[in-house]
């Protein structure tokens, strides 16, 4: 169990623990201690959990299922949850550790974009079903969403900012790889040379500055720093664990701090960004949410160890294939409903299909091209 967590660390099949551990500035080693197992495995059901929720999401909006279409409400929690396992998983990764950029930027490349791309590729090919064309809108199947989606500057129709491209054909979940692809670029650029007081002063400054220019002017561009202290929350919990081998509510002050203060600061930034159109309401609850996931890993930890029953395989699986389950059932949702399926067939229909589509593009098309990758090396 040992070398598996490693492999979710160090994850160059050439270099055991023993070896990994005597380069410059590695952390020391997850030990094999049930903790350990707790953290990793709750959060692989964590974010199993935010992909079906972000299905169900999707599913009330086109079934029109009175009660999920309220529990939709609360539908920006999911991308929440993966921001801060996106920062916990690279800051586990390859904090510490001197990586060079190169190599660095070709592991995100190869864990984000080939199922990105099969999925812009889905959306595109059913754009050639003229019911599923009407039923998307126009400016999402313009040439020059395209073009946006694949240099990553697509956002969130729904939050109304400026400056921006609208999701691919329809695919809606793809507006936070934009962001994240950009958080990825921003740590991947200065992991290496700074420090954590250098860090946290650097995400303070973001989340304030950021937060400021985004209700002030509407503009998308600034979204992204005023979400970054989000997904720098996870990368606090990464260094904790790597350093204690363990969470704790303690050593996670700064991660809560920085959230509590963007939920605190929020209020006064939207009375002086008022009129801009934009709905501050999700950016306001979006440092609530993360709190909450931050909340949930630490104490999930000793759920999950006191729950375990031996079906960690299902739950590795269930949790890699959680990328791609978030990308790939909104056009698939959007197909069956233009063609008339109801709510029941398009949920017994769409949630088998999806997971099964996901689970088939993590087993078979991301770990083929990261074995073919690593022979390289």
């Amino acid at each position: 169990m040992a070398d598996q967590l490693w492999k979710l660390v160090y994850p160059n099949p050439r270099m055991t623990s023993s070896q990994a551990a005597t380069q410059p500035g590695a952390a020391a080693p997850p030990s094999d201690q049930p903790r350990s197992k707790g953290l990793i495995y709750s959060l692989e059901i964590v974010r199993f959990l935010a992909a079906c929720c972000v299905f169900l999401w999707h599913y009330a909006q086109h079934s029109r299922t009175t009660w999920l279409l309220a529990f939709g409400k609360v539908g920006e929690f999911p991308v929440v949850v993966f921001f801060v396992l996106s920062g916990f998983v690279i800051a586990l990764r390859h904090h510490g550790r001197q990586d060079s950029l190169p190599s660095y930027f070709a592991a995100r490349a190869l864990r984000i974009l080939p199922i990105y791309l099969t999925a812009l590729l889905l959306s595109g090919l059913l754009l050639l079903d003229p019911a599923y064309r009407a039923d998307i809108p126009i400016w999402g199947s313009a040439p020059s969403a395209l073009v946006g989606n694949l240099v990553m500057v697509q956002g969130p129709d729904f939050m109304r900012l400026r400056g921006l491209v609208s999701p691919w054909a329809g695919d809606g979940p793809v507006w936070s790889l934009s962001i994240e692809w950009w958080f990825y670029t921003t740590y991947g650029l200065m992991f290496t040379r700074a420090s954590i007081k250098t860090w946290r002063l650097f995400v303070a400054i973001c989340g304030i500055l950021g937060g400021f220019l985004v209700f002030q002017t509407g503009y998308f561009v600034f979204l992204i720093p005023a979400l970054f202290p989000i997904w720098w929350a996870g990368a606090e919990l990464a260094i904790q664990y790597t350093k204690k081998g363990k969470l704790s509510f303690a050593e996670s002050w700064f991660a809560i701090g920085i959230l509590a203060a963007m939920g605190l600061t929020r209020p006064v930034l939207i009375h002086f960004g008022a009129g801009h159109g934009v709905d501050f309401k999700l950016i306001v609850q979006f440092p609530v949410y993360a709190a909450i996931v931050v909340v949930l890993a630490v104490i999930g930890q000793r759920w999950v160890l006191k729950t375990y029953s031996g079906s960690i395989k299902i739950i590795r699986t269930l949790g890699s294939s959680s990328y791609a389950f978030y990308l790939i059932p909104a056009p698939i949702l959007t197909l069956l409903r233009a063609h008339g399926a109801n709510p029941a067939v398009l949920l017994l229909t769409a949630f088998p299909l999806s997971l099964g589509l996901a689970i088939l593009l993590e087993n078979g098309l991301h770990r083929n091209l990261t074995k073919l990758f690593r022979r390289k090396q």
